[in-house]
This record gives structure tokens, C-alpha cells and sequence, in this order.
């Protein structure tokens, strides 16, 4: 699968901790990509926010454990869209190794979602590459 055939777009922030991204299919095929509660799918996601001249870089926590860790996918339907709802402040996110982090007005946000090519993805068929959506905070 190219990276053409998927599509991000933040479409807003929710409070100052809430990201809404919209993760669409606009490929001739349906697309497959990973949940985010496995291992596979945890640490696709990287939003980088531009304020005042200062860059901060957001991620999934490196240190989370899972103690059941089975392979799941979402699966987009030609032409689907589906929100994805990243919550800054839930304990999984973390900025320069602190917890958490909050939006404010005027950040640019770049959100990044990049999935590796794996023998898993491989097997299940799941969407690889490397997709970016920028967003301005008013």
C-alpha cells in the first residue's frame, strides 16, 4: 500500500488536551491499520507542536508494558473515514519524558503517522508508510 492511499487531517482540538484526527481511506481498495492498543499500533502516532519559536515533540510513553499483546487492525472501507481521538492528558503521552501535555492557542501541530513495514504487517495485509496532517490552533 502507498502512503497516497491514506489520508490524515486533524479536524480539531477538543479542550486543550483533546486531538481529533480524521484517518481516511482514498484508495480504490480497502485499507487496513493498526489499533493502538498493541504494541503494533502504539507508537505510529508523533505530533509536534510549534510555539513561540520553541518545538516540543509528543509521543506514546516508550516504557508501556502489555500484558496481552495480540495483533489488531482497523479496517477502512473504500472512501471511509474514521476520527481518531488522541487524549494528550491519558497517561500515555508524554514531552520531553513528562506526562502529558496541553495544547494552547496559536500551535502549530503537525501530526505524524508513520507505520514501519513488518512481517506482521506483511501477513495481515496492514497500510505502511508515512502520512502527515498540520493543524493551527486558533
Amino acid at each position: 500500500m502507498t502512503a497516497s492511499a491514506l489520508k490524515i487531517a486533524v479536524s480539531t482540538v477538543r479542550g486543550n488536551n483533546m486531538l481529533a484526527v480524521d484517518v481516511s481511506n482514498v484508495s480504490p481498495h480497502k485499507i487496513r491499520v493498526w489499533e493502538t492498543n498493541n504494541s503494533w499500533g502504539w507508537w505510529n502516532w508523533r505530533v509536534v507542536v510549534i510555539r513561540s519559536r520553541s518545538i516540543f515533540l509528543v509521543e506514546r510513553n516508550p516504557d508501556q508494558e502489555f500484558t496481552g499483546n495480540f495483533r489488531a487492525y482497523d479496517e477502512l472501507a473504500v472512501g471511509q473515514k474514521k476520527t481518531k481521538l488522541l487524549n494528550m492528558q491519558d497517561g500515555d503521552w508524554i514531552c520531553n519524558r513528562q506526562k502529558g501535555f496541553l495544547f494552547q492557542k496559536d500551535d502549530e501541530i503537525l501530526v505524524i503517522y508513520h507505520v514501519s513495514e513488518t512481517p506482521e504487517s506483511k501477513t495481515d495485509r496492514v497500510w505502511t508508510g508515512i502520512v502527515t496532517a498540520y493543524y493551527k490552533n486558533p
